[in-house]
């Protein structure tokens, strides 16, 4: 449900966000639109940043107890997939192909 509403606020930021970026420069300059948009980026930061809170550690828990098993990472043959996958479409974004 998180990743639900992760994925809708995107959405909805990607269209509001450029619409408020317009008409803010229609109204003032380009330079204070965009410091009006920091700012409000600054008081989304901080209202989220107070709203989380620390999960609290067990008594079973500690810092240092848990080390991944690199070996069996490695040997995942779908995980590795997927990363050379991800690293590709990546790659292919910076550097496009042209035919």
């Amino acid at each position: 449900m998180a990743t639900g509403i992760a994925v809708s606020g995107a959405s909805v930021g990607g269209v509001v966000w450029p619409i408020m970026l317009n008409q803010l420069h229609e109204r003032t300059s380009f330079a204070n639109s965009i410091r009006v948009t920091a700012a409000l980026v600054g008081v989304l930061l901080l209202g989220a940043n107070i709203l989380f809170k620390p999960r609290p550690l067990l008594k079973t828990q500690s810092n240092d107890s848990f080390k991944p098993a690199f070996r069996v990472i490695f040997q995942d043959a779908a995980y590795l997939s997927s990363i050379a996958a991800a690293f590709c479409i990546n790659i292919s974004l910076f550097f496009p192909c042209k035919f």
